[in-house]
């Protein structure tokens, strides 16, 4: 669908295209060489280039179109032209999250529509903008002026396009050209986020320095580590962030120079966990202020204070 809806703008798409529609005629062998692969990348930089995208103009009728399947979102980005087309201006995509694909179908289409709309904030907020869906359902519950009648998931979501202007429009499904990209999502789900911040750390200070002719493998050190308490209870408190004053683990601040594997080891590492943007977004900052005298009150109950205990 999304070949045919950007072949106008392709120039020699027939040409293109033909190398590799041959293959799926009746009676062809299957044939992958050089010939197709060329024709597929130059499908591809077609796709992604003038004269297919399109610069956005802050006064150009504007249109996205959402879809969603039970693995991901799509979501296109059109303008209309001065000759009249429909031109993309970018194409997203991403997939689900194991939560989301229990959604029921109405609520992941509902679900695209929010998050494209939130992808494009800054090209749609603040103009009148048309959504096209094709699910007919949807079209008619986003529409309704009573959003407390919606299901509550739809109603949250429908709350989240409330800050935008549009108009929501229906679509057959075999004109959108936002389904390929929900078929065939991004992967775009944040690791760091979902995942221990901590192992974020210390991978990323493997991955970008460790000595080739360290003696001790990465396997040894951490099943060497699981085997004694006090280096099992330092591992447990780097994770939680914290390194208190433990009777049995302060003398190992003390040699850690001399425990490390290579000779400037600690300085490394401490150089490195600066510039890790994992350890940078989950880095406590002590901001604390210092302590500001206040002024005495003339008389009792003039001023009052009160603290979470």
């Amino acid at each position: 669908r999304l070949w045919v809806y950007v072949s106008k703008f392709i120039p020699n798409y027939a040409e293109l295209v033909e190398r590799l529609r041959r293959l799926t005629r009746q009676g062809t062998n299957w044939t992958w060489d050089s010939e197709q692969v060329e024709s597929f990348e130059e499908l591809k930089r077609a796709l992604s280039n003038e004269p297919v995208l399109a610069c956005f103009k802050l006064d150009g009728p504007t249109v996205l179109v959402t879809d969603a399947s039970p693995v991901g979102l799509g979501g296109v980005l059109l303008q209309e032209q001065t000759t009249g087309e429909l031109k993309p201006v970018a194409y997203i995509s991403r997939s689900l999250t194991p939560t989301e694909a229990r959604y029921s179908q109405i609520e992941r289409e509902a679900l695209a529509c929010v998050w494209a709309a939130e992808r494009f904030h800054n090209y749609v907020f603040g103009t009148e903008f048309t959504l096209l869906t094709d699910n007919k359902l949807l079209v008619s519950l986003l529409s309704l002026d009573c959003k407390k009648m919606l299901p509550p998931r739809v109603q949250r979501l429908a709350w989240r396009l409330h800050q935008y202007k549009y108009k929501i429009k229906h679509i057959e499904g075999k004109m959108n050209i936002a389904d390929s990209f929900s078929r065939l999502p991004l992967n775009e789900l944040d690791e760091t986020s979902s995942g221990n911040v901590a192992d974020e750390c210390v991978k990323f200070v493997v991955e970008n320095d460790v000595p080739d002719n360290c003696a001790l493998s990465l396997s040894e050190v951490k099943e060497e580590t699981t085997k004694d308490k006090i280096l099992t209870k330092i591992m447990n408190l780097v994770h939680v962030g914290a390194w208190p004053a433990d009777a049995d683990i302060k003398p190992f601040e003390k040699f850690r120079e001399e425990f490390s594997v290579f000779k400037g080891m600690d300085r490394d590492i401490e150089s490195m966990i600066k510039d890790c943007p994992a350890c940078a977004a989950s880095r406590l900052l002590n901001n604390n202020t210092p302590l500001q005298p206040v002024q005495l009150p003339k008389a009792p109950w003039l001023k009052g204070a009160v603290d979470i205990v």
